[in-house]
């Protein structure tokens, strides 16, 4: 029994402290705490570890304001009992378990009651278990206490933002940003607050107002650009597209010693251009991820892919252009394209070929010129329908293809 609780109270102690999170030393001055979040949030892009970017985050806005960051080295002059206390909510937090850390937390605030770091975690537990009118009672009430604190005012409008409450949220997170403005987590917080509010439009130009305070105060903007990204699909915009997409490659030639995040993030760029059906687009962004980091094997496999893709849309664009074929030839074949490359997910794939082939079916000898044509002009194209059109070609089985799908037609005639 003496042994487990050792254990445990070791165990609480092992929890990583806000400087070793970004790598600084405890004398570290404003400007050394901006710059290594800077860096660390380069090292830990958010798409690719929300986690991580998660505690970057936490530790930056404790650290950066004054009379946080004297709250919290104070924690080391606590009693043992209190700090295990606060240290074991940290883990709790951390594990997900909400109930647990607001128990532990409280204990902490029965001998601290206005330590604003802790009821700041308070305020954080109750956000992330649901209970947001918990949550805005607490950071209304530590924004009223420290106006001029960032981090709480971008909490509360977290927690404005949970309840549905999207222009009190906006207010709140200009507020948070007016107190600092290098919060890239801020930023995207007002973007996507922006975006709940159904307004893409001014989602979009906060975007590119947080791109400008970038170059203004030399930041690394990629967690922006991807918002960006997402933003231009949904608004169809190809042209803010393409100015994102300069923005991506702007950064990576200044910050040339994070290639290899770098690359990743373009590799997801362009996976999502490719599931949005940004094919040539996808093609351009996995290159430049491949001249970063030219030896690493799954994103040359990607590129290929792509690459791929990208030739045989090219083929079918010519094929849509062409006067001599009809257009079903054109719909036939893109939709078998955007099945293998995971683009559609139809409920009844057999009965969408069915109709398709139909259309050669009905005319099946006049068809003939088509499928022969489009077998020596479009070869790369015949493959995705070749079973079909093999059997179209074939005469001597023509009465058979036919009764086969006038059956398939009675059948369906009576399912729809």
């Amino acid at each position: 029994m003496a042994g487990s609780i050792q254990k445990i109270w070791e165990e609480s102690f092992k929890v990583k402290d806000y400087y070793s999170i970004l790598e600084i030393p405890k004398s570290a001055l404003k400007t050394e705490i901006k710059k290594a979040y800077f860096r660390m949030v380069r090292k830990y892009p958010p798409d690719r570890f929300p986690e991580d970017f998660k505690k970057i985050r936490e530790a930056y806005e404790v650290l950066f304001d004054d009379h946080t960051r004297i709250e919290y080295d104070s924690i080391e002059n606590m009693p043992e009992i209190v700090r295990l206390y606060y240290n074991r909510g940290k883990q709790a937090m951390e594990v997900g378990s909400y109930d647990q850390a607001v128990k532990l937390l409280k204990e902490v605030t029965k001998v601290y009651p206005d330590f604003s770091v802790v009821n700041s975690l308070l305020g954080d537990a109750a956000l992330e278990n649901g209970n947001s009118g918990t949550a805005v009672e607490i950071f209304k009430k530590l924004v009223a206490q420290e106006p001029g604190n960032a981090s709480f005012s971008g909490k509360l409008a977290q927690a404005y933002l949970e309840r549905g409450w999207q222009k009190k949220a906006i207010e709140q997170f200009n507020t948070a940003l007016s107190l600092d403005e290098d919060n890239v987590s801020l930023w995207d917080d007002l973007i996507e607050a922006h975006a709940q509010n159904n307004d893409l439009d001014h989602a979009a130009k906060t975007a590119w107002d947080a791109i400008e305070v970038s170059k203004r105060n030399d930041w690394d903007n990629l967690p922006i650009c991807t918002a960006l990204i997402h933003l231009s699909l949904r608004r169809v915009d190809p042209d803010d597209l393409d100015k994102v997409l300069k923005e991506i490659r702007i950064s990576a030639s200044r910050y040339s010693d994070e290639k290899d995040n770098l690359a990743w993030f373009l590799a997801n760029v362009a996976k999502m251009m490719r599931r949005n059906g940004f094919t040539e687009i996808a093609a351009t962004v996995i290159e430049t991820a491949h001249e970063l980091i030219p030896d690493e094997e799954e994103i040359n496999d990607f590129m290929k892919e792509i690459q791929d893709e990208h030739n045989v849309r090219q083929i079918l664009r010519s094929l849509s252009n062409d006067a001599f074929f009809p257009p079903h030839y054109t719909d036939m074949i893109e939709y078998e394209l955007d099945r293998e490359m995971g683009l559609i997910e139809p409920d009844d794939p057999e009965f969408d070929r069915f109709t398709m082939e139909m259309d050669v079916i009905y005319e099946l000898d006049s068809e003939r010129k088509y499928v022969r044509r489009l077998r020596r002009k479009y070869p790369e194209l015949y493959r995705y329908k070749e079973q079909f059109f093999n059997r179209v070609l074939n005469i001597s089985q023509a009465k058979n293809l036919e009764q086969e799908y006038y059956k398939k037609y009675t059948k369906y005639e009576k399912l729809y």
